[in-house]
């Protein structure tokens, strides 16, 4: 509220910021998520520090006292955010000023499991990652699993927090509340473009899964390929979780009335991966991405973590400059893109290095930590 008074007492600056984040409005996400995003979503570029006195009598932002001067400053976050302060507290060192507003604009964060929270086995999570999110949480921030997988498939330790509420799954085709059980959006595959998916990708010789109202069907005869995957048994055992057995996959996509979440084909070798990719890019109606490098991974066309997070924050009333996002992989892309704040882990992709505002340590140096503290968040 006092933000929005700050602004409202100085139409002219406000004026002046408008004109300058219209001028300077970053680039739209890659071409090859395609499709543009919404223009309220873009991110804006830092501002530097400016200061101007004021006559007015706005409460100062942090001692509510009322004085007739007060200084109407900028500070150079991810996001420009406007305040009023007095003589007393806008003395006070920058940096600590601009580190309370920094934690004081975060209610949302978003975390991309594998490659990111969890160190590389899939499996495990530093307790350092574990306190900061458990710290973030009870300074009342959300935080949100932001993941390609099911929801049957979160990792156990993360299911078991208490501050655990929403999800963000299967690449953002699905957002769920966890307390209540309801779907909060979907953005399945239509039945005609999976059943074209299901016949271009039925004759490799691979192991296919079909993600369906957070359960996971396959076929019994593509076990065997299965057990060839080049994975930990922890990774395995997790990958059961949520497992339907079909007779025929093409079957029960022509006869299910659930949403066809995604298609995950998993551990592809290179040149099948490439011959695979290419084929499916010739289809309408798809996404194409990754959470690991070797997976080939089918959502609906328009169905990322971006698209995903977007709609619990609509739901939940955040504004995008609210939210940091943490992720490393392809998958990724979108919600970096999203977020007002965002880091990636020194293992990430090259795309998700360059999108994101801050490099933080691999997965396994708690690299969620590190990023909370680098934002003045814990």
């Amino acid at each position: 509220m006092i933000f929005r008074a700050a602004k409202r007492a100085f139409p002219l600056h406000e004026r002046t910021l408008t004109d300058w984040t219209n001028k300077h409005k970053a680039a739209s996400i890659p071409a090859a998520s395609g499709r543009a995003f919404p223009q309220e979503f873009i991110k804006r570029r830092p501002l530097g520090l400016t200061a101007a006195k004021r006559q007015s009598r706005l409460p100062c932002a942090y001692c509510t006292k009322i004085r007739l001067t007060r200084q109407f400053t900028v500070f150079p976050t991810k996001s420009a955010v406007l305040a009023a302060l007095c003589d007393t507290h806008y003395n006070r060192n920058n940096n600590a000023e601009r580190t309370r507003i920094d934690r004081m604009s975060i209610k949302l964060i978003a975390l991309d499991m594998d490659g990111t929270t969890l160190c590389s086995d899939h499996h495990t999570i530093s307790q350092e990652n574990l306190d900061a999110m458990a710290d973030a949480a009870a300074q009342g921030i959300l935080i949100v699993p932001a993941t390609g997988r099911i929801c049957n498939r979160l990792p156990e330790i993360i299911e078991a927090q208490p501050w655990l509420r929403y999800a963000v799954t299967v690449n953002g085709a699905a957002v769920t509340d966890l307390h209540t059980g309801k779907s909060l959006y979907k953005n399945p595959l239509k039945r005609t473009v999976a059943l074209q998916v299901f016949d271009l990708v039925e004759p490799y010789p691979i192991f296919i899964e079909i993600y369906c109202d957070g359960l996971d069907y396959i076929e019994e005869r593509r076990m065997p390929y299965f057990s060839e995957l080049p994975i930990s048994e922890e990774r395995r055992s997790m990958m059961l979780r949520g497992r339907c057995f079909v007779e025929s996959q093409r079957a029960f996509l022509e006869e299910t009335d659930g949403a066809i979440e995604k298609f995950n084909l998993p551990y592809l070798e290179d040149d099948l991966r490439l011959t695979i990719n290419k084929q499916l890019s010739a289809l309408d109606g798809v996404t194409l991405t990754s959470s690991i490098a070797k997976n080939i991974e089918v959502n609906a066309a328009g169905a990322d973590k971006g698209d995903g997070l977007a709609h619990l924050c609509a739901h939940l009333g955040i504004a995008p400059d609210e939210v940091l996002a943490i992720g490393d992989g392809e998958n990724d892309l979108t919600m970096l893109q999203f977020a007002g704040m965002s880091a990636a882990p020194a293992n990430a992709c090259e795309q998700a290095r360059k999108l994101a505002g801050w490099i933080a340590p691999s997965n396994n140096e708690s690299a969620v930590a590190r990023a909370l503290e680098h934002y003045h968040i814990i």
